[in-house]
């Protein structure tokens, strides 16, 4: 994985770290939203209404939303790396129980534990991203990883709705658990 190191007063913006974060953060993105238009779908095959599968499908944003500041505040305090592996790997368990699931309560359940992971995992990689940033690119730095997060936003629904159509939606989420596992490696 990538080192932490402190920031140098250097200009070079493309350095290893710096780099592998992007790519991080636009896979993590790409496998997290590979399910997000498969979700509601998913939710009414197990019998639930429509109003309820809307619910479920937004609970993971709502997650998200409201994580972010305790992440923020968890990486003043915590480690970042060992965050970072862990909110990925809590997005992969949590991908798999979208999978195994056939509850829609249950469904819920892990669509607000994928939120929480989702909305740690972003915070945290803006702020070790912006370690390896030099000081006078830093919004150069930042922009493009927001590029990277809507690269992954752009691609990952459409890679999700592909192999729903190929393998079935469950495969989406087994596909997506593997990608979120091998990111947290």
């Amino acid at each position: 994985m990538y080192c932490e190191t402190q920031k140098t007063e250097n200009t070079k913006l493309w350095n290893f770290n710096y780099v592998y974060l992007l790519c991080l953060n636009a896979i993590v993105t790409g496998a997290s939203y590979m399910i997000l238009p498969l979700v509601s779908k998913y939710a009414i095959t197990m019998g639930t209404t429509l109003s309820f599968a809307g619910v479920i499908a937004g609970t993971y944003s709502v997650a998200a939303m409201f994580m972010r500041p305790f992440a923020g505040t968890a990486a003043d305090r915590v480690n970042k790396k060992h965050l970072m592996v862990g909110a990925t790997f809590g997005m992969a368990v949590s991908v798999l129980g979208h999978f195994l699931v056939h509850s829609p309560f249950l469904l819920l359940l892990f669509r607000f534990l994928h939120g929480v992971f989702f909305g740690i995992s972003g915070t945290i990689n803006l702020t070790l991203t912006s370690q390896f940033v030099p000081q006078k690119r830093l919004g150069e730095g930042i922009g493009y990883l927001g590029m990277a997060t809507v690269l992954g936003t752009a691609v990952g629904p459409n890679i999700g709705l592909a192999i729903m159509d190929y393998w079935g939606i469950r495969s989406s989420f087994l596909v997506a658990f593997c990608v979120l596992l091998t990111a947290s490696c």
